[in-house]
């Protein structure tokens, strides 16, 4: 859980640039590799999200709320205790939304000019997506889709066994086509 908080999917002027540890930028490197170099590249780029849809009792550390980050004030840190996954899964897409659809320098491999791209662009070359892990599902997130909730997948988790298994051994389990 200490790795999905906004500080790493977000940033303001305020964060110094030794503090700044947006991971969406490693996105924006690869897509940079492929629209200037024309390298292969991921056909999906994935972060996985721990985000427990019930109150967590001994909690992390909420590096948001620091100094050094400042996304919110510390008296909000009950409140992300409370329910990890309603406090922070939507700020945390919506952010990722907002740095799909901004647009983004490139340096055009026709000249030595830099042209300037919004990401949505390149969700066909290698698409941005979210699995989030509530604890009693996991829920994929689709950059194509700007992390829509109503068009996310939701696969239920059965963390225990009921003992039985079916034939051949294995449980079945429906894979979702990303298409």
């Amino acid at each position: 859980m200490d790795g999905a908080q906004l500080y790493h999917f977000s940033e303001h002027p305020s964060i110094s640039p030794k503090d700044n540890y947006n991971k969406l930028w490693y996105y924006y490197g690869t897509l940079g590799k492929h629209f200037t170099s024309q390298e292969e590249i991921p056909r999906y780029f994935v972060w996985l999200l721990v985000l427990p849809d019930r109150e967590v009792e001994n909690c992390f550390t909420v590096w948001d709320s620091t100094p050094a980050y400042g996304f919110f004030d510390r008296s909000l840190n009950q409140v992300v205790c409370r329910n990890p996954y309603r406090f922070y899964d939507r700020l945390i897409k919506g952010e990722a939304a907002l740095f799909l659809m901004r647009m983004h320098e490139f340096r055009s491999p026709k000249s030595t000019k830099w042209v300037k791209k919004s990401l949505t662009e390149f969700q066909t070359a290698c698409e941005l997506a979210f699995i989030t892990c509530t604890g009693d599902q996991l829920i994929l997130s689709r950059g194509s889709d700007l992390f829509d909730p109503s068009k996310e997948l939701r696969v239920p988790l059965n963390w225990r066994s009921n003992g039985r298994q079916r034939q051949g051994g294995r449980n079945p389990v429906s894979r979702p086509r990303l298409g």
